[in-house]
């Protein structure tokens, strides 16, 4: 509940919290859970309406050695057919920690979350396998891991998809200049909100940073 010189946050529990500003720094999909009371402007909730969570998973590979790179190869495998839509090496030679990211997106992940959890998992081996040679000893050093950690960013109760909400064709133009702007007392700084890298780390820092000077300046006045 926000008005002209407060803002009060109430939880799921019942505790109510008082502030002069709020920041609301969560996925732009999510806004949906708050109950803003006076409601959000009608240009800020056909924004927020409109906004899809990305369907995707990460999973990160640990193997032993870095096989890949003793092969010659960078560890940027690419598929559209997947599950593997594409991987990156994420190795910390200094701790002689060798992993590999594994990103499902899309479509592709769509189909592969309606699997199990081993049947996930071993797509997974068994396609990063294929993509070295399935027969080859690269294949079978794929097979050979240590760990297997997996993220489903769909399944995230505060973020319900990533890497990034998306908007539908046209809607940017028709109402991204709401997207950054504050409601009364009230400042958005999501990682969408980022003018540079939404949906990555540094977005979502400068997001923050701005929308942290916008309470300071507006305080300071």
């Amino acid at each position: 509940q926000h008005s002209k010189n407060e803002v009060h946050v109430k939880t799921n529990s019942g505790m109510i919290y008082k502030a002069k500003k709020v920041i609301v720094a969560i996925p732009t999909n999510t806004y949906t859970n708050i109950q803003f009371t006076p409601p959000l402007p009608a240009t800020k909730k056909a924004l927020v309406t409109r906004t899809k969570p990305g369907v995707y998973a990460k999973a990160i590979l640990t193997y032993s050695s870095p096989w890949w790179r003793e092969a010659g190869l960078v560890g940027k495998f690419e598929s559209v057919i997947g599950p593997v839509c594409f991987s990156l090496d994420i190795s910390d030679l200094s701790k002689q920690q060798y992993s590999l990211a594994i990103f499902v997106a899309g479509k592709v992940a769509a189909e592969w979350h309606k699997l199990d959890e081993l049947a996930r998992e071993q797509a997974i081996i068994e396609h990063l396998a294929a993509l070295v040679g399935e027969n080859s000893c690269l294949g079978t050093k794929a097979r050979n891991i240590l760990e297997f950690n997996m993220v489903e960013w769909t399944k995230e109760e505060y973020i319900g998809g990533g890497p990034t909400s998306a908007l539908g064709p046209g809607m940017l133009k028709k109402f991204g200049t709401v997207l950054r702007e504050p409601v009364g007392n009230i400042h958005f700084g999501g990682g969408e909100t980022a003018y540079e890298w939404k949906g990555y780390m540094e977005g979502a820092v400068t997001a923050g940073q701005r929308a942290a000077k916008e309470v300071i300046d507006e305080l300071s006045s």
